[in-house]
């Protein structure tokens, strides 16, 4: 289940952006980088671990609106005129800033989109700030903070304490580990290969969790949730769509108010919770195991179960499967389907 396409464009916009220029319009180099501060109103960031020692700044600079193209003088009169720009270290850290002289900002038209593309030592921690932009960070080991109110974030290869915040973009995560906290107010979440404590939230978007391993809790307001090879302790939830959990491998806790829930079961962990307040639940578990199965829903079906020992109404399961043991739970007002596999 790799459902690239959509979340790819995230890397496409932050490449374009940087690769529209020619050459960047600014480059430094800065020794002894052990933390990156980045502050930018309009522009993309990109930060992106290296194994060298030195640290590199590329700094690319367009005009706010897309269609007015600005020659590489008019940048410089604009940017002398209405902006500080900063680069310079402070002690272990590389501050970079690009800001308004004018409190109350440039006019879109007037006004300059300033992005930069950064290259540290891999074990580099970060605060990274953009209003209008997206978010690059790659291949880093350390603390990374990260925020735009409006563009993607695509995150990949990072080792750490990782928190990322967007109002309004879409969130792409590839082989993340240790702690991951990403949200996102409007976007869609695609996380792949990540580890360790994981929590992925969005106010109004898709998500797709994919290969993930660890503490994993996944929730949306508004959209579907898909999950293949989920090895751990999974919690996720939507309040308006359906869920989807394929190959899981541990505790399970799925919850939905409107869609349908499908689960499949390959291995057993310490409980199975799974509540919907609409829609059918479809549930596969693993055949031969101990159970304690308290099932609720306007009709609960099952394929045959030998070795039960409870009760069985149209719509209420409570009893124990082969001696009983991992409890089974599951609160429907729609129908429930339970079967199960070899």
């Amino acid at each position: 289940m790799k459902q690239v396409v959509l979340f790819g464009m995230a890397l496409l916009c932050m490449m374009s952006a940087f690769s529209q220029e020619d050459a960047p319009f600014m480059v430094k180099k800065f020794n002894n980088v052990k933390r990156v501060r980045a502050v930018t109103s309009g522009g993309d960031i990109s930060v992106n671990g290296s194994d060298g020692t030195e640290a590199k700044v590329e700094v690319y600079i367009r005009s706010s609106n897309w269609n007015n193209k600005l020659s590489e003088s008019e940048i410089r009169q604009r940017l002398e005129k209405d902006y500080v720009l900063t680069m310079d270290m402070q002690g272990d850290q590389l501050v970079l800033e690009a800001k308004s002289k004018n409190n109350n900002g440039n006019s879109w038209k007037n006004g300059l989109a300033i992005s930069f593309a950064v290259s540290v030592p891999r074990n580099t921690s970060s605060d990274i700030r953009t209003s209008g932009g997206n978010i690059v960070m790659r291949d880093l080991a350390g603390n990374q903070d990260f925020t735009t109110s409006g563009g993607n974030l695509v995150v990949k290869d990072i080792k750490g304490q990782i928190k990322g915040r967007t109002s309004g973009g879409n969130i792409s995560a590839e082989r993340l580990s240790d702690h991951i906290d990403l949200f996102t107010s409007g976007g869609n979440v695609s996380a792949e290969e990540c580890k360790g404590t994981i929590s992925l939230n969005t106010s109004g978007g898709n998500m797709n969790l994919d290969d993930l391993n660890g503490i994993i809790t996944a929730s949306t307001s508004g959209g579907n949730i898909s999950g293949e090879v989920l090895i751990g302790e999974v919690a996720v939830s939507t309040s308006g769509g359906n869920v989807i959990m394929e190959k899981i491998r541990g505790s399970l806790k799925a919850s939905t108010s409107g869609g349908h829930l499908t689960a499949s079961v390959d291995e057993l962990g310490k409980y199975v919770k799974l509540v919907n307040s609409g829609g059918t639940i479809d549930l596969v578990l693993p055949s031969g195991k101990g159970l304690d199965l308290d099932i609720r829903g306007s009709k609960v079906n099952t394929s045959s179960m030998q070795n039960y020992s409870g009760s069985i109404t149209e719509g209420r399961l409570n009893g124990k499967l082969n001696g009983g043991g991992v409890p089974v739970n599951i609160d429907n007002s729609g129908r429930v389907n339970l079967s199960f596999h070899n």
